[in-house]
């Protein structure tokens, strides 16, 4: 068994309605940024040849795209029917 421990930071407002700055401070994020693992990681790989700032455009390139289009397909597809809202929720099997 294998337990991975990760801790996160939310560098956004939950949304465009939220002011962040009544609960903390552009110090903080920035800090919080400073201590990203993925950034700390990425500089590691960086620095040991693993990965090139090329490669990175790349890869950004790639996300952006790839979200782009998740966002497109989920905005454009139907909505769901209400009745579908419990479905996955509970055991098939037990409800029957």
């Amino acid at each position: 068994p294998t337990l991975i421990e990760t801790v996160s930071y939310r560098f956004t407002p939950h949304s465009s309605d939220d002011d962040d700055s009544s609960y903390r401070s552009k110090a903080e994020v920035a800090e919080a940024k400073e201590k990203d693992p993925l950034k700390i990681f990425e500089k590691e790989l960086v620095d040991e040849g693993y990965l090139t700032e090329e490669k990175i455009a790349e890869i950004e390139k790639n996300i952006a795209k790839e979200v782009n289009e998740a966002t497109d397909y989920a905005e454009s597809a139907a909505y769901a029917e209400p009745e579908s809202s419990l479905l996955y929720v509970y055991d098939e099997e037990a409800n029957s």
